[in-house]
């Protein structure tokens, strides 16, 4: 959707990137673009085309299916490179994971969802399956509640003006403001958030938010599988998660990061 703001050409050319990159995409062909972006196929195919020749799309020749490229990815990666104030984050990631054992991800708020920017992994052999680049909904993930619990009740009811915009993502996904608003109250008063079994019923997340001039700039959780996932293993998890906080935040406000901080701050 092109905003009054914004040039068309351009535009058309970030949501073909943004459509491709989505989560568990396999491609698209032209015509699934075309009706995705409500765009005709003439004005679309040129952009396709030059996109795919500079390597920012791939094109299975089999299935007609285009997705992310290489080109797109380098530019990914000079991102995460520049960003220093990223890589110490993830040091602090590396403690909380090498301390309880299990998976953890940073994520942010973008367009009423939580994209995913950061993870480390479980050691584990049986553990969640996560990808940096994923978005999920803000109101069944544990990350996307840390993300809410500084933002006022108006504003998420403005975010979620109707339960038709919250649907069920499993049996126990909170599906209407108010219970999301109450939820939200609760968390604040723990200092954490949680969901179990909300955006997949074989797993249970906490997470923090990570506060910086202010402002919820991100969250981080830790999840596991309930079998694995006790009131003693929460426990640890919320400790290392919180000493991972404290330190970030204490990190955020050295000047030396200001800059990057404030560039930060505007993606998100």
């Amino acid at each position: 959707m092109v905003k009054p703001d914004e040039h068309r050409s351009t535009s058309r050319v970030l949501d073909i990137l943004e459509l491709v990159s989505s989560e568990g995409s396999d491609g698209f062909t032209l015509t699934e673009i075309s009706s995705r972006l409500n765009a005709p196929k003439s004005s679309l195919f040129p952009i396709i085309h030059t996109l795919h020749a500079r390597r920012f799309l791939e094109l299975n020749p089999v299935t007609g299916r285009y997705c992310i490229g290489l080109g797109a990815f380098t530019v990914g990666v000079v991102f995460a490179n520049k960003h220093t104030l990223l890589e110490h984050i993830r040091n602090e990631m590396r403690q909380v994971t090498e301390g309880c054992g299990e998976i953890c991800q940073m994520g942010v708020a973008d367009r009423g969802k939580v994209l995913y920017v950061a993870k480390v992994e479980s050691p584990n052999a049986i553990r969640l399956i996560s990808s940096v680049g994923k978005r999920l909904p803000l109101y069944c993930t544990a990350l996307g509640k840390a993300l809410l619990m500084c933002w006022p009740d108006d504003q998420i009811r403005a975010l979620y003006p109707d339960a038709s915009l919250m649907p069920a993502v499993t049996a126990n996904t909170v599906t209407t403001p108010e219970a999301l608003i109450e939820q939200v109250h609760q968390m604040r008063q723990a200092g954490y958030a949680s969901e179990c079994g909300e955006s997949d019923e074989n797993i249970r997340c906490v997470a923090v938010p990570l506060l910086a001039n202010g402002q919820v700039m991100a969250a981080l959780s830790v999840s596991a599988p309930l079998f694995r996932f006790d009131e003693e293993r929460q426990a640890l998890a919320l400790e290392k998660l919180f000493i991972a906080k404290q330190n970030i935040e204490s990190l955020l406000k050295r000047p030396d990061f200001a800059p990057e901080l404030s560039g930060f701050l505007e993606l998100i």
